[in-house]
């Protein structure tokens, strides 16, 4: 991933600063993603949660290696997703954030087994029901 990102940028410049921008940029992704998630509970909570994240020592000392930034993103970006599949009980937001199939999917085909089914029956992608 790393590899690919700063060679698209090398395409850009070769200048220090614009290889080292995702880096600075990452910490307001996520803070914004963060607040995203958190404003349907409570917007005033979702404003300090996003804002605690940001004075981490990690982001207010941007200790994040070049490397992990794009692994940082793609982790957050494949939990938002699941988590939109969750809340929009959506089967194409599962599969983007790699969590496929849903429990329901795989009850309409007539399969019972799948990797994300713990032998309780439980499956992470929707909430059980009774």
């Amino acid at each position: 991933m790393i590899g690919w990102l700063l060679a698209l940028l090398l395409k850009l410049s070769r200048a220090e600063w614009l290889l080292r921008l995702p880096v600075t940029l990452l910490p307001f992704a996520l803070a914004a993603g963060i607040y995203a998630v958190l404003r349907r509970a409570d917007e005033t909570k979702a404003a300090l949660t996003a804002l605690a994240f940001m004075l981490l020592p990690a982001n207010v000392w941007s200790v994040f290696i070049t490397t992990d930034t794009p692994l940082i993103f793609f982790c957050f970006a494949s939990a938002f997703a699941f988590w939109l599949g969750i809340v929009g009980r959506s089967a194409g937001w599962h599969a983007l954030a790699g969590a496929w199939p849903p429990r329901s999917a795989s009850r309409r085909r007539g399969s019972s087994s799948s990797s994300l089914h713990s032998p309780s029956g439980f499956s992470p992608c929707s909430p059980r029901s009774s």
